[in-house]
């Protein structure tokens, strides 16, 4: 049986990720990426931010909304939310956060969070992206790699100017951008631990027909015992990579920031002669 290895903090739960190709943002936003590549200009996060939120004040995904509406009515509303927001679980749905604000959440790129608190309680975080890692010298995210343990605190291993700055990544996950998180409580005994491994697998294949999924697994986040593939090679090459980028070293961040250069001037090849693709990888 295949597991998660990375499974440190263990919760008692049925975890079904689902991955797919589409884009909820708008076209826009891509646009505005690669005018500015083009030019040689690589925006800084609050740029890029200040920009799609102009964008979506008045953008509404159609794919948000269809998402939506299937979480609401699914199996007679047994998954429809009852909180939902961006970040703590902080907001009564829909009283105090409108389907409309979250489906404008979720065309903007932010990870919207729902959840279910009585009946069948789970969770599910929907995010699509380009994630924003903004990297300069006065704004760097050192990674755990370059820290050890020091009493209550942390050491860093090199001197500051030997750390891995770049500017700004536009690509995380470039393959599949659009993701989702399920989590089911087994602590629901009336319900949740009483679902078949069906019940998932159903799950897979209702959401994959709404977002085109090319890959979901199935697992027990109590021990990352992986249950059930769909796309087996892509989840296991999607796993290993996952694994691979959470040990990288200095030597291994210059290789990726190298490989996603090749990355953007492919997307501006393929812009100019017309033949735009959907998603562009980075092995």
């Amino acid at each position: 049986m295949d597991y998660i290895e990375e499974i440190k903090f263990p919760r008692n739960e049925i975890v079904v990720w689902i991955a797919s190709k589409k884009l909820m943002r708008s076209p826009l936003c891509e646009k505005y990426l690669l005018d500015a590549w083009s030019k040689g200009v690589y925006p800084e996060y609050d740029e890029y931010h200040d920009y799609i939120n102009k964008i979506n004040k008045t953008y509404r995904s159609e794919l948000a909304k269809k998402i939506m509406d299937f979480l609401m009515a699914y199996r007679e509303g047994s998954l429809c939310p009852d909180r939902g927001g961006i970040g703590e679980w902080t907001y009564k749905f829909p009283e105090d956060c409108p389907l409309d604000y979250a489906i404008y959440l979720m065309g903007s790129g932010d990870k919207v969070r729902l959840k279910k608190t009585k009946g069948v309680k789970y969770e599910v975080s929907i995010e699509d992206c380009y994630s924003m890692y903004s990297r300069s010298d006065d704004n760097c995210c050192i990674p755990s790699s370059y820290c050890k343990r020091k009493g209550d605190g942390w050491e860093l291993n090199l001197e500051i100017k030997d750390l891995p700055f770049y500017r700004m990544m536009y690509f995380r996950r470039i393959e599949y951008p659009l993701m989702f998180h399920f989590y089911f409580d087994l602590n629901c005994k009336r319900t949740v631990a009483k679902f078949p491994i069906e019940y998932y697998i159903n799950l897979i294949k209702d959401v994959g027909e709404i977002i085109d999924a090319e890959w979901a697994f199935v697992a027990n986040w109590n021990n990352g015992e992986i249950l059930y593939k769909y796309n087996e090679a892509e989840v296991d090459r999607y796993l290993r990579l996952r694994k691979e980028e959470k040990e990288w070293s200095k030597e291994d961040f210059i290789k990726r920031r190298a490989k996603l250069a090749q990355v953007v001037e492919k997307v501006l090849d393929d812009k100019k002669n017309g033949e735009p693709k959907q998603t562009y990888i980075i092995e």
